[in-house]
């Protein structure tokens, strides 16, 4: 047996022993901390060989994921660090209202003129969206306000500069005599004419009036004429005006009521005032 043994180990035999009793003796285990990245063949490393949770952000190096890395609508709110995102990283028109929190934009999230009318839709801003005594002539353009955007009963003295109304604003027949103070009315705010001269005046016979015609620059036809005279009259003679002859051209009628001849008038002061 010894010798069949002995026949039996030549040096290849010896060699395959050992090299077998080695692979079998060390059976792939390692102490720990004894595997480094030179002893891993590059590419190796699987998702199923990571552990969850096992990758953090040391472990990432600086802009090593980008979009290709990113799974698609899997970045939450949470993911987003206050302020990351910016107008730049927004595609145009596609932020809805539903995007906006209700009173996220507030001041200091508006850049100085930048909302245009572009950027609001018709009727899109009603009163709820503007502050108390926020919109003033800054703020609105030329002839841009008409009767339809006034609330009823909005406009009052307060809104009116003094001086800003003018005959144009006011509709027809608009002022009446609730509208006018007493005593603040003169003939120049009355339309028509006003003017002063003198007229000689004789030969009418008692108990008769006879019709003369005054000059009276401005007077139309239509407007009611009103005589007076500047000085006193002799007793029982009467003058009156009884209507626009033409224009500039006031009829008037002299009344003889003295019971006897006419006292001859010379020059006396007289004022027609005739009223639109």
């Amino acid at each position: 047996m010894a010798d069949r043994l002995k026949r039996s180990l030549t040096f290849a035999n010896v060699c395959s022993f050992l090299a077998l009793f080695v692979a079998v003796s060390t059976g792939g285990a390692f102490a720990a901390n004894t595997v480094f990245s030179t002893d891993i063949v590059d590419g190796e490393v699987k998702t199923e060989d990571i552990a969850i949770g096992a990758v953090t952000s040391q472990q990432l190096g600086l802009n090593s994921v980008n979009a290709a890395r990113i799974i698609n609508n899997s970045i939450a709110q949470g993911d987003l660090a206050d302020g990351a995102v910016t107008t730049d990283k927004v595609l145009d028109d596609t932020l809805t209202g539903a995007d906006i929190a209700p009173n996220a934009v507030g001041p200091g999230e508006i850049a100085p003129d930048s909302i245009g009318t572009d950027q609001i839709a018709t009727n899109g801003v009603n009163a709820t969206e503007i502050a108390d005594n926020s919109i003033d002539s800054g703020e609105i353009v030329d002839n841009s306000l008409g009767s339809a955007d006034l609330a009823a009963n909005s406009v009052g003295t307060s809104e009116i500069a003094d001086g800003a109304v003018a005959t144009a604003d006011l509709a027809n027949n608009a002022i009446n005599g609730a509208k006018v103070a007493n005593n603040t009315l003169t003939t120049a705010d009355v339309k028509g004419a006003d003017a002063n001269g003198s007229v000689s005046l004789s030969g009418v016979a008692n108990g008769r009036c006879a019709n003369i015609t005054l000059n009276v620059g401005g007077a139309a036809v239509g407007e009611v004429p009103l005589f007076t005279a500047k000085a006193a009259l002799p007793a029982g003679v009467i003058i009156y005006a009884t209507g626009v002859l033409s224009a500039g051209h006031v009829a008037a009628a002299v009344c003889n009521f003295t019971g006897g001849a006419f006292p001859t008038l010379t020059d006396l002061p007289v004022r027609v005032v005739t009223f639109g």
